[in-house]
């Protein structure tokens, strides 16, 4: 691609993150707010992801693993119709090429097994090494490669005994709110707790910047230029 081209896809990018600009407010599959993942301000997100974290630590490993699977599955039974609506909201990148990404994403982001507990034993004595989960993490994401970071962000933070609070980038935030919807969707019919991952429906950078300082948040995961991951730090 051109220098030219890309300079001109990042300005418009950019305008319409500063502008707040996102297209029309967001109608899903009948999702009420406050279920699967769909909230108006930041608080209620975070407060529902709070909850679902701590509900999450009570729930069993093999249903957590389900939850997991059934994200990959969801996901690979609608490869089309994501990345048609990826690319027609957005306006970036090419169907094929997002089919392909977002089904690499659902077969290799490492889920559960690579966080095994690890025994060692020795002349001291024994020690066990086990991963310890660390509350609501606080997501960023990018128009490009908008559906393959939510999923991979998804998958790895659910893994690990977390929820997320993601405030997506507004020239993608309609395709996002179906995917999360879907997603959640899918964790709870596989028994795990609702609104694992939760989203503002209507994301600006006033938004942003309430959940990255959110007393709430634990961690923050920012996937963007270096503008938004200036504004991070």
């Amino acid at each position: 691609m051109q220098d030219a081209r890309i300079e001109a896809i990042v300005s418009e990018v950019v305008r319409r993150l500063a502008s707040g600009s996102g297209g029309p407010s967001i109608h899903t599959r009948g999702a009420a707010w406050g279920q699967h993942g769909l909230f108006e301000n930041v608080d209620a997100a975070v407060a529902a992801a709070n909850d679902a974290y701590v509900r999450l630590g009570r729930t069993p490993k093999h249903i957590r693993k389900r939850a997991l699977d059934n994200m990959r599955r969801v996901t690979l039974a609608n490869l089309e119709e994501l990345s048609k609506r990826a690319v027609q909201e957005t306006g970036l990148g090419r169907v094929e090429d997002k089919i392909n990404k977002n089904r690499l994403v659902a077969h290799k982001t490492p889920g559960m097994e690579i966080l095994q507990p690890h025994c060692h034993t020795g002349d001291a004595g024994l020690t066990l090494d086990e991963r310890g989960s660390l509350g609501v993490i606080g997501a960023i994401t990018p128009c490009t490669n908008a559906t393959e970071t939510i999923l991979n962000n998804g998958i790895s933070m659910i893994a690990a005994g977390n929820s997320v609070v993601f405030n997506v980038h507004p020239s993608a935030k309609q395709t996002l709110a179906w995917y999360v919807e879907m997603l959640n969707r899918a964790c709870v019919d596989a028994g795990a707790p609702d609104n694992l991952m939760t989203m503002v429906t209507e994301p600006t950078i006033k938004s942003a910047q309430t959940l990255m300082k959110h007393d709430g948040v634990r961690l923050l995961a920012v996937t963007g230029g270096g503008a938004v991951v200036k504004a991070a730090l």
